[in-house]
């Protein structure tokens, strides 16, 4: 799995730009949500990723904890009563950390923090990361592990749209080899600076 390159960060980002267009603008346009689905497992992927190869877990984890207590201003209006995607994703760290130290109650009660309404994707999104992390650099178990997941998600919670998440797995596992690397904070500021945006624009049109 490649590492050098930032195609996988575009792809996500765009995809959730377009998902969350479609959630704002043209909600009968379902192939907007649908593309979107691409982009929460390669955020995901890369926690797992980002995870493995920071030069230090703590301010990587404080990052993502700051951008989601900055992020959730304008997220309050954009989804109300729901903690945004950094708050899940940090989450994810930390319960990387406490699986890879062997602190299984931890981990568990980590997991169980994803039985609370309010966290974005919910134990499937952390579940999801813990996957990567385990699997990372094995495409087969990868592949195997996240379609398993992702059946018995879509039993519990039967979400078609979502189940196009799978999609993503492809980005993920065939990443092309790439050099091109984006301003390392850009795919933090672009969270709240976008979904400020997309705000505003609903409130003009409004």
């Amino acid at each position: 799995m490649n590492r050098n390159g930032d195609i996988l960060k575009i792809i996500a980002m765009m995809t959730m730009l377009i998902d969350h267009i479609g959630y704002l603008y043209y909600p009968s346009l379902v192939c907007l949500r649908i593309i979107g689905r691409i982009a929460f497992p390669i955020f995901a992927f890369l926690i797992a990723r980002g995870y493995r190869f920071t030069s230090n877990k703590t301010r990587y984890g404080i990052r993502l904890f700051a951008f989601g207590m900055l992020s959730q201003v304008p997220y309050h209006y954009f989804a109300p009563g729901k903690l945004n995607i950094m708050f899940s994703l940090f989450i994810g760290l930390v319960l990387l950390k406490a699986y890879d130290s062997n602190h299984r109650i931890l981990t568990l009660l980590l997991l169980a923090t994803g039985f609370y309404p309010a966290i974005s994707y919910g134990v499937y999104g952390l579940t999801m990361m813990l996957i990567f992390h385990i699997c990372y650099g094995k495409k087969e178990q990868t592949a195997v592990l996240y379609l398993l997941l992702s059946a018995v998600y879509y039993t519990l919670i039967p979400n078609w749209v979502q189940a196009f998440s799978v999609m993503a797995l492809f980005p993920i596992l065939f990443e092309p080899p790439s050099t091109l690397r984006l301003p390392k904070m850009l795919s933090y500021w672009f969270y709240p600076v976008h979904i400020t945006l997309l705000m505003l624009g609903k409130l003009l049109i409004n």
